[in-house]
């Protein structure tokens, strides 16, 4: 018999916190699941704690050399079996309702692709430190307002754990894009949504959690997210209604260009020089003039911040 929906776990060198996301997962109130976990060749015992557990539904790969995270993913994809794939993150958790809420979910909206949830934020020792908010999008988003909000707000949902997909839209538009290596993730969502319904569960079905190891918090993930995140825009761009373009331009200028020289100027005022110029160049010499003219105008958007403008649509936030 075919699960209901596949989990999917990349895991490596995460001994601080599987266990308690594994057990999380094998905790569901719906029991008809397959757990399929991936260990990226981690050096530390990941791969002794996932042996530890015996539970029938979780199917285990240990991968002969590290692939990297989008790889290992897309090989998890491949492997699952369900007609949904829900991504587990190692640090996170699920809450126990979950996997039933989102099979619900997808059940009573067959038009939307995937889904993405509420979630809490949790410390290294579990405790609650702040929440994952909405906004005011309605729970199904169609693709010509899930395109203006993945412009504006970035990856809106945040964090690979609140994701939950249909595979069959995998089958349809590709894997991750492996060239990806910080925002591969927002690349896949993008190219769904441009062709599916976006499905918005109001529920927190996820504890996320907040520490200082995170890959996206290493120093050289900064450059990388910029140079992604510039590449995704310019291909979101066309796509977005032809009346609010000049006021996308705009917003580009006053608000996304003076993020990404806000970023490269800390890199400079940390001596982090080699940085500071790879952004530089990234950015290219008109946007980080103008990004450097408006940071100083707006004192880094805090006297001044520019405001989103939606086609037909009232949305003040996505995330």
């Amino acid at each position: 018999m075919t699960p209901k929906i596949s989990v999917v776990l990349p895991a490596f060198n995460g001994e601080k916190y599987l266990r308690e996301c594994i057990d999380s997962t094998l905790n569901q109130r719906l029991r008809d699941f397959e757990f399929v976990i991936g260990d990226d060749c981690s050096s530390d015992t990941t791969g002794q704690i996932i042996k530890d557990f015996t539970d029938e539904r979780i199917r285990y790969f240990r991968r002969e050399r590290n692939l990297g995270l989008f790889k290992n993913l897309n090989m998890l994809v491949r492997s699952a079996r369900s007609p949904l794939i829900r991504i587990l993150c190692q640090d996170d958790l699920l809450e126990p309702g979950c996997l039933e809420e989102e099979v619900k979910f997808f059940s009573k909206h067959p038009d939307i692709g995937m889904t993405y949830c509420k979630a809490y934020i949790i410390d290294r020792y579990e405790n609650n430190v702040g929440e994952c908010a909405l906004g005011d999008l309605p729970e199904v988003v169609g693709s010509e307002l899930s395109m203006q909000c993945f412009f504006y707000h970035g990856c809106i949902p945040g964090n690979l754990s609140t994701i939950c997909v249909r595979k069959e839209c995998f089958d349809k538009y590709g894997l991750f894009n492996e060239n990806y290596q910080m925002a591969s993730d927002y690349e896949m969502w993008t190219r769904i949504c441009e062709r599916e319904n976006l499905g918005v569960i109001h529920k927190h079905l996820v504890k996320l959690r907040s520490h200082p190891k995170q890959l996206s918090k290493a120093y050289s993930s900064g450059i990388d997210f910029i140079r992604e995140t510039r590449k995704i825009r310019s291909k979101l761009l066309p796509l977005l209604p032809e009346e609010i373009r000049s006021h996308v331009k705009r917003y580009v200028t006053l608000r996304q260009n003076v993020l990404d020289t806000h970023y490269c100027l800390r890199c400079l005022t940390r001596g982090r020089f080699k940085d500071f110029l790879k952004i530089a160049s990234i950015m290219g010499a008109a946007d980080f003039t103008l990004g450097v003219i408006f940071w100083l105008l707006t004192l880094n958007n805090h006297i001044y911040r520019p405001k989103p403008v939606f086609a037909d649509h009232k949305v003040s936030s996505a995330g």
